[in-house]
């Protein structure tokens, strides 16, 4: 027979990972935003600057896209940080006989 040990502590210890994770994944797109914002159109006007920029695999599109699936990325640990927390609380309440519900 296979047992599963879980340790609602060590579920706290990686739940504070998963928030350091998510915190420093959003300050480094804050940073990456504020760059790619600053720079705005240096590809210029023309039409190789248009064909760089446009279309679904333009640079606009492709920049967006990243930049979403990263904020995207810190969401996730955050929603692992949530779970996992929770996870630990209910584990503790079952082991004292404590009910949340």
């Amino acid at each position: 027979m296979t047992s599963v040990e879980i340790n609602p502590e060590q579920l706290r210890t990686a739940a504070s990972d998963c928030d350091r994770i998510h915190s420093s994944v959003l300050s480094t797109l804050k940073t990456l935003r504020t760059a790619v914002d600053a720079e705005q159109a240096p590809w210029g006007n023309d039409s190789f600057g248009k064909k760089f920029a446009d279309g679904d695999k333009g640079y606009i599109a492709v920049s967006k896209n990243l930049l979403e699936g990263i904020n995207d990325l810190a969401t996730t640990f955050g929603t692992f940080a949530s779970g996992q927390r929770e996870a630990a609380d209910e584990l503790s309440n079952a082991d004292t006989g404590h009910s949340n519900g």
